[in-house]
């Protein structure tokens, strides 16, 4: 009987069978081949997972939001961070797109615009209807955190430099004004009438903010995250948080929210309204 010797292409004894290069090299270009394929759908899922819880939080902002209304007299969660006494007929009012909501700013805001954009997370209207059972106070040495109001994907915040590359480490808008959805104000700056001072236009134009103006609640928009200002407003294209060039989610005053295109420099379209009229 012939003896196996080791050179015979089979193993001998304390010899364990292995790839030859070849072999590891296929393995290791069809292991590239998958991660290449399956990277961009993990990304893709991720997004979509990041879009849906926060759609899920807008939509429990409009739940508060809604719940507001029917103890304040109809009134949306919209007050001035400054405004002339009862009774006056002139004066200046003046609002922040957070004020509604959120946690308390950073503190960049008490000193920036003279510190009327600062606003504390016991102090925005919205909070108790979100947080009913939460003391609605900061603790020592930091900042109160309330997730219903930080998009997973908000990683700028467009109040300031950072977006603009003018300061050296950006922030979240989550971190910077308290929330990562700003609440419309558009309908305010932009319906200004000869001769009207400022606390005029906000006698008139609030009670049609209520009723979301001629588009109506299916198509009035009070709150929407950042990009829906940068594009719509100011026309400057900008990628979505979740993708696609010109999406925003916007929450409708009917309860409705959607991740939506948007037109640049289109205040009012078909499909949504930032103006009362």
């Amino acid at each position: 009987m012939r003896r196996l010797e080791s050179n015979d292409g089979i193993p001998g004894p304390g010899r364990r069978p292995g790839f030859t290069l070849v072999e590891l090299l296929v393995v290791i270009g069809v292991v590239a081949v998958l991660v290449g394929v399956l990277l961009p759908a993990l990304a893709n899922a991720r997004q979509n997972a990041f879009m849906v819880a926060s759609m899920n939080n807008m939509r429990q902002l409009n739940a508060a939001a809604l719940a507001y209304t029917f103890e304040n007299d109809e009134k949306w969660p919209v007050v001035p961070v400054s405004e002339p006494p009862p009774g006056a007929t002139s004066g200046n009012v003046s609002f922040s797109s957070w004020q509604y909501g959120g946690k308390t700013s950073s503190d960049y805001w008490k000193t920036s615009a003279g510190g009327i954009a600062y606003e504390t997370v016991d102090d925005r209207p919205l909070n108790p209807y979100i947080y009913p059972d939460l003391l609605l106070e900061d603790p020592i040495n930091g900042r109160l955190e309330l997730e219903v109001y930080r998009c997973p994907s908000d990683k700028r915040t467009f109040q300031r430099g950072y977006w603009r590359g003018e300061a050296p480490e950006p922030v979240s808008s989550y971190d910077d004004v308290g929330t990562s959805y700003h609440m419309n104000m558009n309908w305010w700056y932009k319906s200004a009438r000869p001769g009207e001072n400022l606390l005029k236009r906000w006698r008139r134009t609030e009670p049609v903010f209520r009723r979301g103006g001629l588009g109506g609640p299916s198509k009035f928009v009070w709150l929407y995250d950042q990009i829906m200002d940068v594009v719509a407003i100011y026309g400057s294209p900008e990628e979505g948080d979740h993708g696609g060039l010109n999406r925003a989610k916007a929450a409708f005053m009917d309860g409705h929210v959607e991740y939506l295109r948007v037109e640049p420099e289109a205040s009012n379209t078909t499909g949504y309204w930032l103006l009362l009229e």
